[in-house]
């Protein structure tokens, strides 16, 4: 089983999905699909930030060999996949999409999720990663995250109707507390369909 777990760089996916599997007790594995897609790529190309830097035919034939390599892994396990609807190329900033049809449709997801949030929230966890170090972004401006967000929320809504998969947005505003409860309801939704 696979949920495919989209949103924008900084919205908060990977804390989410550490939170299910750690709160929920989900027994199933995190794996981004930009770490496939690295691994496929080659660690000289140093991190995934330099993936979108790449020819857009080499960055869409390695996207088609991480789709193959996780649904091999998803048919005997549960797969948290935290991925993009798009990512942005460097450095013509064209669009890319980061979870076209062709490739979602070899991954064959059971459930959506999609991780929303204020476009200021992740403005500011853009601006305290680049301080302390944390992660290495592509900076965007306040308009380019609005955008990134409405973009994002299209691509899940698109693919949830095109495949009929059920579709869950979460919003990731509020502190932990409530949090733990909006995880706890999810995960619980993913457990049914499971």
């Amino acid at each position: 089983m696979l949920v495919l777990t989209l949103g924008v760089k900084g919205v908060g996916k990977s804390f989410i999905l550490e939170r299910m599997e750690k709160i929920a007790n989900m027994d199933g594995k995190i794996i981004s699909f930009g770490d496939v897609m690295l691994e496929i790529a080659g660690k000289e190309l140093g991190d995934r930030e330099k993936l979108s830097s790449l020819p857009l035919n080499a960055q869409k034939e390695i996207q088609e060999k991480a789709a193959k390599k996780i649904k091999k892994i998803s048919e005997n396990k549960l797969i948290l996949l935290d991925t993009h609807g798009f990512i942005v190329t460097q450095p013509s900033d064209t669009l890319l999409p980061g979870s076209p049809f062709d490739i979602v449709k070899i991954l064959d997801p059971h459930f959506i999720l999609l991780i929303d949030a204020k476009p200021e929230i992740i403005y500011e966890r853009y601006r305290k990663d680049k301080e302390l170090g944390k992660r290495e972004r592509v900076d965007l401006s306040l308009k380019q995250i609005e955008e990134a967000l409405i973009a994002e929320k299209s691509v899940a809504l698109c693919l949830s109707a095109t495949l009929g998969v059920p579709l869950r947005i979460f919003e990731n505003n509020e502190n932990i507390d409530k949090l733990e409860e909006k995880i706890r309801t999810t995960t619980k939704v993913i457990k049914e369909i499971k």
